[in-house]
């Protein structure tokens, strides 16, 4: 599975992600965002596979016990676009805006924890080559630097992750591979929630689902979800708790 790119290719998805635990003493703290995003191949230039991305359409929440706050993380960087520049190996290499004052915002998002271990190449790892259905196989990423939120410090974040093919099925004429993946995750964890700091570590297992379009060589579709076991400091106390994710995204038509 490698992602296919032509010059002036254009499309639009639809993202949601969800962060929730409980804070003893004040209640569960979730904090969400659904936005669009659009994305534009520009070109092949300097070994570089440049890709415009653009948010849309954001809405952002965060609840604190019973107290609705309000959220402008991302709010900056609403439609401005950015510039990504993926390297041979599929990675983000760094990114360009003509907003030099929002880097550091763009930055921090598009290498955030929705977004960890993203590969704009390979979206399954390289060993997703020559595969039949019922096939599995692995991908392993280390100590790899995350944002928990646009206003954190990094977080490292380590991963094993299993994939194995369900099916393939044509729709409207293209083939759709149908991929299921299971990863076993910790995290040293170091973010900003509020005005209050809070570091710790977590562990646990997300479930993920795609479905990859082979013809225009694309993720369409994706859900995924986690419970993390989460031992945490903040407010000079030590907590344990269970923090859960959940993630969609999918192409619009």
């Amino acid at each position: 599975f490698i992602n296919k790119y032509t010059e002036g290719q254009s499309a639009k998805y639809w993202k949601e992600s969800m962060m929730s635990f409980d804070i003893p003493g004040l209640g569960e703290m979730r904090t969400g965002s659904e936005y669009v995003i659009t994305s534009e191949y520009i070109e092949e230039k300097d070994k570089f596979f440049i890709l415009q991305l653009t948010i849309s359409d954001l809405i952002e929440t965060s609840l604190w016990g019973d107290d609705m706050k309000p959220v402008d993380q991302l709010k900056p960087i609403q439609n401005i676009p950015c510039r990504m520049y993926i390297n041979s190996e599929g990675e983000l290499d760094h990114i360009a805006t003509e907003h030099f004052h929002l880097e550091e915002i763009f930055h921090h998002h598009y290498m955030g924890a929705s977004s960890f271990g993203k590969n704009y190449l390979y979206p399954f790892g390289k060993d997703a080559v020559n595969l039949s259905v019922g096939d599995s196989w692995t991908r392993v990423l280390d100590s790899v630097i995350i944002y928990i939120s646009v206003d954190s410090p990094e977080s490292f974040m380590s991963v094993n992750e299993t994939y194995t093919l369900k099916k393939v099925k044509t729709k409207k004429g293209n083939n759709i591979a149908y991929i299921s993946s299971i990863s076993v995750t910790k995290c040293d964890i170091n973010m900003i929630m509020g005005k209050e700091f809070l570091e710790g570590s977590s562990s646990g297992t997300w479930y993920t689902k795609f479905r990859y379009d082979i013809d225009s060589g694309e993720i369409v579709y994706d859900k995924s979800s986690a419970d993390m076991d989460m031992d945490y400091k903040m407010f000079d106390k030590t907590f344990k708790t269970t923090q859960s994710f959940s993630h969609t995204y999918k192409k619009l038509k």
